[in-house]
């Protein structure tokens, strides 16, 4: 009776250490002005292509290809 009282007593101590060891979770919502998370992100690209050429189409194919065969 004492050993199962021990492990009990051993268990709850070790939750309630767990508990109050833990990081508190939460994020700080005036982190950042911006609420676009993409917002930092940049291009200096000089090369443009155009939306409806022929390279677009045919990624687009290939893209579809390897989709449809995985």
């Amino acid at each position: 009776m004492f050993t199962r009282m021990f492990i009990g007593i051993a268990i709850a101590l070790g939750s309630f250490v767990l508990i109050l060891g833990a990081a508190p979770a939460g994020a700080d919502p005036n982190s950042s002005i911006d609420p676009n998370p993409f917002g930092n992100l940049i291009c200096n690209c000089q090369q443009t292509t155009p939306a409806d050429g022929p390279a677009v189409t045919a990624e687009l194919d290939r893209g579809i290809q390897e989709g449809a065969s995985r």
